[in-house]
């Protein structure tokens, strides 16, 4: 997940996470769901569950959510700007 704390984009927060599913409450949603990696790992070591305060859930558009590949090339852009 790719945000950035200004609005120059000039200092990114990167965040990664797993995919979790879609609808995983199984309430009908149209949403997709993530989690923070460290959480994610750490909650799979102490087995313990989720809940809804402790996920990302996004939309169907994914603002925001991009491959480790993307994030490299997104940056990749954004040092010819800033540099060119």
């Amino acid at each position: 997940m790719l945000n950035f704390f200004d609005a120059d984009l000039l200092i990114p927060d990167v965040v990664t996470v797993v995919y979790l599913g879609t609808d995983i409450f199984e309430e009908g949603d149209e949403f997709y769901y993530f989690e923070d990696f460290q959480q994610h790992s750490d909650l799979k070591k102490n087995s313990a569950a989720y809940t809804e305060q402790q996920i990302i859930r996004a939309d169907q558009e994914l603002h925001n959510f991009y491959t480790d590949a993307q994030v490299a090339q997104i940056f990749a852009l954004l040092a010819e700007v800033k540099l060119g």
